[in-house]
């Protein structure tokens, strides 16, 4: 389960999609090499979109505010990346299952 804040599927059965087990992984993932990124654990939002094109992860918990930046210009970029990947979700055939709040749980199309 690909979850933006790891927090979500603490003390659930859930376990952790590679890469999302941090929420601090995202902001800095653009300042690393994929070297870096491979050693830490930490995916790009191009792995990420990759990801969702392939159908992997299989649910992901998506959040109105997937951080929580310190500058207006920080948040503006976190909140385009936002609607990015609920794009994404949507155009790969991910359903919507169901929000509480701002926080809203998609699933994979199931594989053929």
């Amino acid at each position: 389960m690909a979850s933006f804040w790891p927090g979500f599927i603490f003390q659930t059965r859930a376990v952790p999609y590679p890469g999302f087990e941090n929420d601090f992984a995202l902001p800095i993932a653009d300042q690393l090499t994929p070297e870096q990124r491979s050693r830490y654990h930490i995916l790009s939002v191009d792995d990420i979109e990759a990801d969702f094109a392939a159908s992997k992860p299989e649910v992901v918990v998506l959040r109105d505010h997937v951080i929580k930046p310190t500058t207006v210009e920080y948040r503006q970029k976190v909140r385009a990346l936002e609607d990015t990947f609920r794009t994404d979700l949507q155009q790969h055939g991910y359903k919507l299952i169901e929000s509480v709040g701002d926080i809203s749980i998609y699933s994979a199309a199931p594989r053929s």
